[in-house]
Formats: structure tokens, C-alpha cells, sequence
């Protein structure tokens, strides 16, 4: 999603400049149907029975050590938000039969619809310009495509969570506000949240073009390309987004990367 190829170019006439705003809110159409807290227990107690085994706290930690009272719609608590979009772009053209141009701009930001305030935001800059000299002998295109990416999506799609987590699961966070444990018995989802990534992306793509008529059925092409992509990411683990009982260690990762290429391609062609 970070490259963004376009093809427009300018017309002959006025110079004609373009606007557009516009702003979006996606959510879940519809929830799955999932088993509420006395189903969910029922068909816990049933497989045990099945399986003629006996409960523990380590095997049934949801029946004999969770609160069996409590209800959570998990779909609603973790894929429950409403995601915002907003984008904008400006479009300049014009031109004569010598000289066209064409540019544009554009912002696009995509939220979650996960809590917390994460998105993926998106710059674009496109130019094409083209001449053809009076003598209709030589001509020239240039094209520029410039996209910059910033994301902070989660690494952690929370969709599993939400359609896995038994309806008896203990609360998000303590009465002190923090991430809840409870005891180790389970993986705290709000936790990948916690675990901060973000990656920011420059991708450069440049193309120039040369044709001149030499005459007598000969012409002469040159295409030179340039292209740069360049990435960063960071992913932070704090000690809140770990559980006291988990082995994990806090730390940063880093990750950079540099991708340049160069492009050259002279033709001739006869023509006869």
C-alpha cells in the first residue's frame, strides 16, 4: 500500500485546479453470534463430563477461579469502535500543444476500529510534465510519483480475541487502571495494543523520457529512471504490556532500510 502509480497528464487549454474533502466512518456491519456466559459454562461443564476428567485451576481457571456472573461482548470492546477516514487532494493542469502539465497532491488518513487512537496516514505527489519543440522533432516527458507513508497500526489483529475470548473473561484493567491479569490466568488482549509500532516509508519514482526524429526514418529514444525507498520502523514492548508471570523483557527494536535503483535504456528504430 505504499506505492501509488498514476498515469494522468495534462490537456491542451486553461488552467483548471481541482479540490477535493471528504471524510468516511466504517464500523461492523454485524457481530458473530457467539455463546453468552451460562451457554459458554453449560458446554465447559458438558466437556469435562465427556471427557470424565476433573476441574482444576489449571485446566478450568474460566469455571472455578473466574467471576462466572460476568458477561463481556468482546466483539463490542475490542472491534467495536467506529473508524474515521478523511482525505483531500488538489489537482493543477493545463497546458498548449507545445507545453502540458499535470500535478496533484493528496492526504488519506485511515483509523481502526480498535481502541486506542491508531491510524495509517498517506501523502502523495504526482507531476507529469511534456514538451514538443515548434520543429515537432524533439520531445521530452518528465513523471514524478512521491508517496510518504506514517503508520501506527497494531502488529495484533484483535478480531481472534473478540470471536475467541470466553464471555466470563476477567476485566480489561484493574481498579487502579492498569492491565488486568488476574493472576497470569490470561493473555490481557488490550496488552498488543500496548506494544507500540510505527513505520514511516519514502518512495521515490522517477521517470524520464527523450525522442527526437533524426530523419530519414531513424529516431532516437532514451528512458532514464530513478526510484528511492525508504524505510524505518520502531516497535516498543513496555513492562505494563508484559504480564508479571510471562518471561518476556521490555525493549525497542529498530529496523532501517534503503532501496535504490537506476534505470537506462537508449534506443534507435528505423523505420522504412
Amino acid at each position: 500500500g505504499v506505492i501509488l502509480i498514476t498515469t494522468k497528464k495534462g490537456k491542451v487549454g486553461k488552467t483548471q485546479v481541482a479540490l477535493n474533502v471528504g471524510i468516511g466512518f466504517s464500523e461492523i456491519p454485524k457481530y458473530m453470534k457467539l455463546l453468552n456466559t451460562s451457554q459458554y459454562l453449560e458446554m465447559r461443564r458438558e466437556a469435562f463430563a465427556n471427557d470424565g476428567a476433573t476441574m482444576n485451576v489449571n485446566s478450568a481457571y474460566d469455571l472455578l477461579k473466574w467471576d462466572t456472573s460476568r458477561y463481556t461482548n468482546w466483539q463490542d470492546q475490542l472491534i467495536g469502535n467506529t473508524a474515521v477516514s478523511t482525505n483531500g487532494g488538489v489537482s493543477i493542469s493545463g497546458g498548449s500543444d507545445v507545453t502540458k502539465f499535470n500535478l496533484n497532491a493528496g492526504y488519506n488518513k485511515e483509523g481502526t476500529v480498535f481502541p486506542g487512537a491508531f491510524s495509517d496516514k498517506k501523502g502523495n505527489l504526482h507531476l507529469n510534465v511534456t514538451h514538443l519543440a515548434p520543429n515537432r522533432k524533439f520531445k521530452t516527458a518528465v513523471s514524478i510519483n512521491y508517496v510518504y507513508d506514517n503508520t501506527t497500526l497494531p502488529q495484533t489483529d484483535l478480531t481472534v480475541y473478540a470471536l475467541t475470548l470466553p464471555p466470563d473473561a476477567p476485566r480489561l484493567y484493574d481498579d487502579n487502571g492498569n492491565l488486568n491479569w488476574e493472576d497470569g490466568t490470561w493473555k490481557n488482549p488490550i496488552s498488543f495494543l500496548y506494544k507500540e509500532y510505527q513505520a514511516k516509508s519514502n518512495n521515490l519514482v522517477s521517470n524520464l523520457n527523450f525522442n527526437y526524429q533524426l530523419g530519414g526514418g531513424f529516431e532516437l529514444r532514451t528512458s532514464l529512471g530513478y526510484n528511492n525507498l525508504q524505510l524505518s520502523e520502531v516497535t516498543t514492548v513496555p513492562r505494563k504490556s508484559i504480564s508479571p508471570t510471562s518471561s518476556e523483557q521490555p525493549g525497542s527494536y529498530f529496523n532501517d532500510a534503503m532501496l535504490n535503483s537506476w534505470i537506462i535504456e537508449p534506443q534507435i528504430e528505423y523505420t522504412h
